[in-house]
């Protein structure tokens, strides 16, 4: 119960940062992403799991039902278990996590509750900091202080790659933006813009946040041909069998 409690605390500080310098920044760029991504998005209903700081942002999705799920968030449809989602399996077409993972005890248990409640050929749109970034090193100086977001363990692209491909999920794109240091003064970080303009285009890898989008795959039945045994031959030994013929009662072969 202290380690949910926990996440709490956490799940408030971090939107009570995303609602300051540079978090609105990110979660400018996070919606830009979002009006690009969301229209190629179908289905009948759509989950939203973790923060949403700031408008809704799935009026850009033709999905039209669709739920924000949180444990402790009050804006929130519905407080819930993130690792025990109250959804019929295989009833939800797209999941949008943002910062979910990073926030949950068991980021792998969430993952496979999000498999459950997943369509075939259903997508999800994971959000979450990159540590091979400014954040990263931001987070290695300062997480001893346990302020949020340095305090959250941040995971790689490839590690959630690696997760995903072991629930069968095909990655389609991978897409990163916020490159400048999260500093807190304005000045400074209008500054820097040439900064972001910049790494964006000679140095992608080092993006802050990151956007990774994947599809459920199908698996999909071969049948197996049976196995014919063929039945006994006709030739013994390689050779066809002699005629016969009759005389006296007795059979007698031609070579007799």
């Amino acid at each position: 119960m202290k380690t949910y409690e926990k996440y709490d605390r956490k799940a408030h500080a971090l939107l009570d940062w995303y609602r300051q310098l540079p978090g609105r920044s990110i979660w400018k760029g996070l919606d830009k992403q979002l009006e690009q991504l969301l229209p190629k998005t179908f289905g009948y209903h759509a989950l939203w799991l973790g923060l949403m700081p700031d408008d809704k942002p799935m009026r850009y999705s033709p999905i039209k039902h669709h739920c924000h799920l949180s444990q402790s968030l009050e804006d929130a449809d519905a407080l819930s278990l993130l690792e025990a989602l109250p959804v019929q399996s295989e009833s939800i077409d797209l999941v949008v996590i943002v910062h979910a993972l990073e926030l949950s005890p068991d980021p792998h248990q969430l993952l496979r509750e999000v498999d459950r409640v997943l369509v075939p050929e259903g997508e999800i749109l994971i959000v979450h900091f990159n540590p091979l970034s400014w954040y990263g090193l931001w987070r290695s100086l300062l997480s001893w202080r346990g302020n949020m977001p340095w305090c959250m363990p941040f995971y790689t692209s490839y590690r959630l790659r690696d997760w995903l491909s072991l629930l069968s999920y095909d990655v389609l794109s991978s897409q990163g933006w916020e490159y400048t240091p999260p500093v807190k003064r304005p000045g400074l970080r209008q500054r820097l813009n040439w900064y972001e303009q910049f790494s964006g285009r000679y140095m992608p890898v080092l993006n802050g946040l990151s956007l990774i989008r994947a599809k459920k795959r199908v698996a999909r039945l071969t049948p197996i041909r049976p196995s014919w045994k063929s039945g006994r031959s006709f030739v013994t030994n390689g050779k066809l069998a002699e005629p016969t013929s009759r005389e006296k009662g007795l059979v007698r072969t031609q070579s007799e």
